[in-house]
C-alpha cells in the first residue's frame, strides 16, 4: 500500500523517498527508480527511531506518511526528537480485537499510541471500523480521525495479473478455491480448511492458501488429519499471488478480523467468484453487501462450505462490473488526492 502510494506521488512529480528500516526484503527490486530508496540499515524497526530523526532533520520533508501502530509510534517520536515540523499522517489499519493475547509489547505499544497519536498532524483509518476502534482504544476524538481506503488499482496491478507465469498444480481439473494471508489465527484457515472438507465430499475440487505463519504446523496437522493432503496446498509467500487468483474460479476470506483487506479487492478484478465473512464494514462496503460477492458469519464451518458450494454451481461473476467498481473506488489517483489534500491542509 506505501510502496503505490509512493510510485504514485513521484509519477505525479512530487519528490519521494521510500524510507524503511531494512532495504532488504521481496519488494527491494520492484521500486520504480522515479522512488527514492532511503534505507536506514536498521534489522527491526524499533530499533530505527535514531535514524529516522537524522533523516528528518537533514531532509526536513513537507510530509511523512507512516503505516502500523508501532511503526507510526516510532515516527511521530522521531519527529519530535528532530525539531523537523515534518507533517505527519498516521495510518492505522487495526481493529486491535487481539492486543491483549499478543503479550506486554503490544501493551506498551498501544499505551505508547494513547500518549503520542494526538501528536500526529492527521490520523487516517482504512475504514470505518478501524476509525471506531482507534477512537475507543485509543481515546481520540473520533472526529479527529479520517478514513481513506488503500489504494489497490494501478497499472502494476494490471500488469501482474496478467504475468506469463504458469504455476504447477494450476492447471488440473477441479473448481479451485484460494485463499490468501497470513497463517496466523486473524485469518482463520482452520475455518476455511474445515469448510472445504464439507465442499470437496460434494465438489470435485481443491485448495490452495498462499501465506506464511506460525500457524503453519497446526494447518498441515489439520490437512492431515482431515485427509486432504491431495487436494489441500500451502505453498507458502509467493511473489505474485494475482497469477494464482487469475486461474482461481474462488476467492475465500475466512479472516476473524480484518480493516481493510485489499487482497479481496484484487480478487474481485481478478475475476474470482467472492466469498467473505462479515468480520469487518470494509468488506460489506467493498462486496456492497453481496451484490459482489457472498457474506457469512466469521467462523461458521457449514455456512462457509454451503456458500463455497453454491459458487461453484452458480452462474459466473460479472467479471467487468467488478473491475470498474475496483477503478473507480480504489484507484491509486483517487486515493492518492485524498492524501495531498491532508498535506496541504
Amino acid at each position: 500500500m506505501t510502496l503505490t502510494l509512493a510510485s504514485e506521488f513521484a509519477r505525479s512529480g512530487i519528490p519521494t523517498h521510500f524510507v524503511v528500516a531494512s532495504g532488504e526484503g521481496p519488494l527491494r527490486d520492484v521500486i520504480p527508480p522515479e522512488v527514492t530508496l532511503v534505507d536506514l540499515q536498521r534489522s527491526k524497526t524499533r530499533s530505527a527511531l535514531i535514524g529516522l530523526a537524522s533523516y528528518l532533520s537533514r531532509f526536513r520533508p513537507r510530509a511523512l506518511i507512516t503505516s502500523k501502530t508501532h511503526v507510526n509510534v516510532i515516527a511521530i517520536i522521531a519527529n519530535l526528537v528532530s525539531r523537523s515540523r515534518t507533517h505527519l499522517i498516521v495510518c492505522e489499519h487495526s481493529r486491535f480485537q487481539f492486543e491483549e493475547s499478543r503479550g506486554v509489547r503490544s501493551a506498551v505499544v498501544l499505551s505508547l499510541a494513547k500518549r503520542f497519536y494526538p501528536l500526529a498532524s492527521h490520523i487516517v483509518a482504512v475504514a470505518p471500523s478501524v476509525a471506531q476502534a482507534c477512537s475507543i482504544r485509543l481515546n481520540l476524538q473520533l472526529e479527529r480521525i479520517q478514513v481513506i481506503p488503500n489504494p489497490v488499482f494501478d497499472d502494476e496491478l494490471h500488469r501482474r495479473l496478467e504475468e506469463p507465469v504458469h504455476p504447477p498444480g494450476l492447471g488440473e481439473n477441479g473448481f479451485l478455491y484460494l485463499g490468501v494471508g497470513r497463517l496466523v489465527p486473524e485469518k482463520d484457515f482452520n475455518t476455511l480448511i474445515r469448510s472445504f472438507q464439507k465442499v470437496a465430499q460434494t465438489i470435485r475440487s481443491r485448495l490452495i492458501i498462499l501465506g506464511e505463519g506460525p500457524e503453519r504446523p497446526e494447518l498441515e496437522e489439520l490437512i492431515d488429519d482431515l485427509g486432504l493432503a491431495q487436494s489441500v496446498a500451502l505453498p507458502g509467500q509467493v511473489d505474485n499471488p494475482l497469477v494464482y487468483m487469475r486461474e482461481a474460479d474462488a476467492f475465500v476470506l475466512s479472516s476473524r478480523s480484518e480493516g481493510f483487506p485489499m487482497v479481496l479487492v484484487e480478487a474481485m478484478y481478478a475475476g474470482n467468484l467472492i466469498i467473505a465473512t462479515t468480520c469487518s464494514d470494509s468488506i460489506s462496503t467493498i462486496l456492497e453487501g453481496g451484490r459482489y460477492g457472498t457474506l457469512v458469519p466469521v467462523g461458521a464451518v457449514e455456512a462457509l462450505a454451503d456458500a463455497m458450494v453454491a459458487v461453484a454451481q452458480g452462474p459466473p461473476p460479472d467479471v467487468t462490473a467488478a473491475r470498474a467498481r475496483v477503478q473507480e473506488r480504489y484507484g491509486v489517483e483517487k486515493i492518492a488526492s485524498l492524501y495531498k489534500a491532508l498535506i496541504t491542509d
